[in-house]
């Protein structure tokens, strides 16, 4: 069997939540045996018959792809927008580049680009697609080269609504958190409701992560309760990342002034869904004896957060062999790599993940995974995730999670059982489950 995936979040070089979902499907599917090509947008006209010339061309799709949203794009939109009635075409990339041709910084992009058996470029395709949509209400065509071998199955892990001539399309809605919380996106709200509406119409059939997100997709879209599956997610972490040696991680936090066991983690966007501003005067209140480490990068609409996690308020000074040090009790590190970012859950006294909405709930999971004590909310998908392996609080109410938050800087014993239950739940979610729940998914379309 042979399947198709959109690569609009594997390709970036910052991880995602839902790049992490694609590499995690992607491995799934690659361990049966079965053949993975990957199609992308691209910022120049691909060649159609020059494989090794759109490689070359090929670069970093985070600094490709712009939000929708920025009025530099307007004329790039119209000209797609044209053109748009007419599908599209895409092209061969599949020659490989040898790794000392690659700048280091992009070297895990082409990495991950050469483990597709087939590779296709399409001149700037999700902007094309969503201007499809939006306006002729149907996905856009796209034409593989006419020596490409067909996909039995074409799976976009992304709200993308496109089809590829002749064959099925299975499309994962993570969430419609857009349409649930409408003050916490930058979308175009009646654009993005058109573009959903278009891709469930359309799809062969739709996936999604929790029963919370498809019971919201059936109620605010009437589907056919038949039409979507919820297959969860893979919740799974390198080896080597999960085993390095204690003293590596202590190391590592070291050079953080940080040490094990000492402080508060949340990682993830810094963006309003995130309700990291309640998060901080939630901790203020509960005044703990260790710090609050924000990690993440900067998401939209993040000042008012900026502003919390710099506030002086959170500034103490100690004195160490007799010096006067400052210590910002509220500190923010910006995106780090995989590896540093396990080393850090790894160390924390606990995760602190009090989301307003998410569709599955990928950074409280992976930190159960790890036998980390989780506090999280008890609405949207959480609860359904964390079961009854972690501290689950209201996410508006900023008493409740400082109280939460006390318990878990005291009582070692509630730490203690909550980092026993974490990975026994996580087991809920294992690699091999999806996988198996994938093919019977798939085994519809042979």
């Amino acid at each position: 069997m042979r399947i198709l995936y959109e690569g609009r979040n594997l390709l970036l070089s910052n991880g995602t939540g839902i790049a992490t979902y694609t590499r995690n499907t992607v491995n799934a599917v690659q361990q049966l045996g079965y053949s993975t090509d990957i199609i992308t947008g691209v910022d120049f006209t691909p060649s159609r018959t020059d494989s090794t010339r759109n490689r070359l061309m090929f670069h970093d799709e985070s600094e490709r792809f712009e939000s929708r949203l920025s009025a530099k794009k307007t004329v790039r939109s119209f000209n797609t927008l044209l053109s748009s009635p007419f599908g599209s075409h895409a092209a061969d990339m599949s020659t490989a580049i040898p790794g000392n041709f690659v700048l280091p910084e992009q070297r895990n992009i082409s990495a991950a680009l050469d483990s597709f058996d087939r590779r296709y470029a399409s001149y700037r395709l999700f902007d094309a697609a969503y201007h499809h949509a939006i306006t002729w209400r149907r996905p856009l065509q796209v034409r593989l080269p006419r020596d490409a071998p067909r996909p039995n199955i074409v799976h976009l892990t992304h709200a993308t609504p496109l089809r590829i001539s002749g064959s099925p399309t299975v499309v994962t809605l993570h969430d419609i958190i857009p349409i649930i919380l409408p003050h916490a996106t930058l979308e175009h709200l009646q654009h993005y409701r058109i573009v959903v509406q278009t891709i469930i119409d359309k799809a062969d059939h739709i996936i999604t992560v929790s029963e919370r997100s498809r019971a919201d997709i059936i109620r605010l879209f009437r589907m056919d309760e038949k039409r979507i599956s919820n297959l969860y997610q893979s919740v799974t972490l390198p080896d080597t990342f999960i085993s390095k040696p204690e003293a590596e991680i202590e190391h590592e936090l070291d050079f953080l002034q940080l040490k094990p066991n000492g402080y508060f983690l949340y990682f993830g966007a810094i963006e309003p869904k995130k309700n990291i501003k309640r998060l901080i005067e939630a901790y203020r209140w509960a005044n703990p004896k260790r710090p609050l480490i924000i990690c993440g990068t900067l998401g939209w609409d993040y000042e008012a957060d900026l502003e919390a996690i710099n506030d002086k308020r959170y500034t103490k000074f100690i004195i160490n062999d007799n010096r006067i040090e400052k210590l910002n009790s509220v500190r923010h590190i910006p995106y780090v790599p995989l590896e540093q970012l396990v080393g850090l859950i790894r160390g924390a006294r606990a995760v602190l993940f009090p989301s307003l909405y998410e569709g599955f709930g990928l950074p409280a999971a992976e930190a159960m995974l790890l036998g980390k004590p989780v506090l999280a909310s008890n609405s949207s998908s959480l609860p359904e995730i964390a079961g009854d392996a972690a501290m689950l609080v209201d996410p508006m109410d900023v008493a409740q999670i400082a109280r939460a938050i006390r318990i878990l800087d005291s009582d070692s014993d509630i730490c203690a059982e909550l980092s026993r239950r974490g990975p026994q739940q996580m087991s809920n979610f294992s690699p091999q489950i999806f996988q198996q729940k994938l093919r019977e998914i798939y085994a519809n379309f042979q």
